[in-house]
């Protein structure tokens, strides 16, 4: 995880000039919600298995919807370092999360493997 927020931080200052996590400037936060929505509408367009008569060549769909889907992933890293948070704190939110979720799906302490 820390070589994935430590490109991007490096990403963002070479494209935009902006040093991330960010400062709590909540225009720059404000401003990546608009391309994660682009980036998930570019992945939504790009797999369409469920149209039967678009549905060709399922793995050029499927490896297009990926390149796609890696956007999204790249973008909700870009939302999560401007609304300010840390690596130490996304990891610190994605175990918790774990949490919630081991209780609310009754998964075995354990089973599931935190981030260090």
């Amino acid at each position: 995880m820390r070589d994935v927020i430590n490109n991007q931080i490096v990403i963002e200052q070479a494209i935009d000039k902006i040093n991330l996590p960010d400062d709590g400037n909540i225009y720059n936060a404000v401003s990546q919600i608009p391309h994660m929505v682009s980036e998930l509408g570019e992945f939504m367009q790009a797999d369409t298995r469920w149209k039967q008569s678009e549905c060709k060549n399922v793995d050029l769909l499927k490896a297009h919807a990926m390149e796609e889907l890696i956007d999204v992933f790249i973008m909700a890293v870009n939302l999560m370092l401007s609304y300010g948070m840390s690596e130490e704190m996304i990891i610190a939110a994605y175990n918790h999360k774990l949490e919630v979720l081991e209780s609310r799906h009754k998964i075995p302490k354990g089973e599931l493997t935190k981030l260090k």
